[in-house]
């Protein structure tokens, strides 16, 4: 008598929720133009010193690897920023003066001792070029959330790595 997939079921397959819900917010973000960037989920604290964060900052609270696979790669990220700002530079430096891109992926938040660090799905939406504003990114994610039937509400914020009067903080 077999027993090696004597526990295993049979399913009709198909999505998650969640994996639902992160296709809509990708093909809204693709309707809008953006492009869609999927980058490794490790950095570097050369990375976060290029951002400006205090040192008390809690994108400095990293899950730190025991054997990273190099020097640049040697923590997991807290934050999508550090690596979107690669690739803008990256394209900035090979010609390609303006884009829209975004990248849904998870953060890592480093949890008690002999735990596993949660994971958050987290989205970073970027829009460069002499035609883009602010309100290009606002009209993305409005979009982006009523297609999830929720509403959006904005408040000035500060942050050390962000442009002073050109921050704002979701509600």
């Amino acid at each position: 008598e077999p027993k090696l997939l004597s526990g295993a079921e049979i399913t009709s397959g198909g999505y998650t929720a969640e994996q639902l819900l992160e296709r809509r917010m990708k093909e809204t973000a693709v309707s809008a133009g953006f492009h869609e960037i999927i980058t490794f989920s490790f950095h570097s604290v050369r990375d976060l010193e290029l951002m400006y964060l205090a040192e008390d900052a809690p994108e400095r609270d990293a899950v730190h690897l025991a054997n990273p696979i190099s020097e640049h790669y040697d923590q997991m990220r807290r934050t999508l920023i550090p690596s979107m700002l690669r690739v803008i530079s990256r394209n900035v430096k090979r010609g390609n003066r303006e884009g829209r891109l975004f990248e849904l992926a998870r953060v890592f938040i480093p949890q008690p001792r002999d735990s596993l660090p949660l994971e958050l799905p987290v989205l970073c939406l970027a829009a460069f070029g002499e035609q883009e504003t602010f309100f290009t990114l606002e009209g993305a994610l409005n979009r982006m959330v009523s297609s999830l039937g929720v509403r959006l509400d904005w408040a000035r914020a500060h942050r050390h790595y962000l442009h002073p009067g050109r921050t704002a903080a979701l509600l």
